[in-house]
């Protein structure tokens, strides 16, 4: 399993790759949302080895904050148009306290959140609410869908959420999808 982490803060990405490599994860990280969505494409686009198998974003960060990433990735070409970005789900990094409005926290907080300081044990059970199976994805050759049959696409396996005592993100697409 690989993640994406989007932290500006060094130490709390030192601290976030070590817990997630207790738990057999590699991970690639982003020190802002620009970055991360610049990653994001490249994966879709075939140009990055590992895809994430699940995104940490934190809230507060320079060039585009956490609301904005989430927002970017789940409302936006060439995101909302891959099937295996839009199944990735998206953990928040919050502080507890934080006063924020409530749509703000609906929009950002969509699969689940980690409260920090960050803790193993915290983490832990995030990993374990994320339960997958693998199905198999028409993708075109540019990462968008293809129609039946695939004509002029590939195939591909991806792994997608099933979500167990979480309740369903707010998903603009198919509900087939989730």
């Amino acid at each position: 399993m690989h993640a994406l982490i989007v932290e500006d803060n060094r130490i709390n990405q030192r601290i976030l790759v070590k817990f997630l490599q207790k738990f057999g994860f590699t991970a690639d990280v982003a020190s802002n949302g620009k970055e991360a969505l610049e990653y994001l494409e490249r994966c879709i686009w075939g140009h990055v080895p590992k895809r994430p198998d699940i995104i940490f974003v934190d809230y507060d960060m320079p060039i585009l904050n956490g609301p904005e990433t989430v927002n970017h990735i789940r409302t936006r070409p060439p995101f909302i148009n891959d099937l295996k970005t839009m199944a990735t789900p998206i953990f928040a990094f919050i502080v507890p306290g934080r006063i924020v409005s409530p749509g703000l926290w609906q929009q950002f907080i969509r699969d689940g959140y980690i409260t920090k300081p960050l803790r193993i044990a915290g983490l832990g059970s995030a990993l374990r609410s994320i339960k997958s199976e693998v199905i198999p994805v028409n993708m075109s050759g540019h990462g968008g869908l293809s129609g039946p049959g695939n004509i002029g696409g590939q195939t591909a396996i991806i792994s997608r959420p099933i979500w167990g005592p979480m309740p369903l993100r707010r998903y603009p697409g198919p509900k087939s999808f989730l």
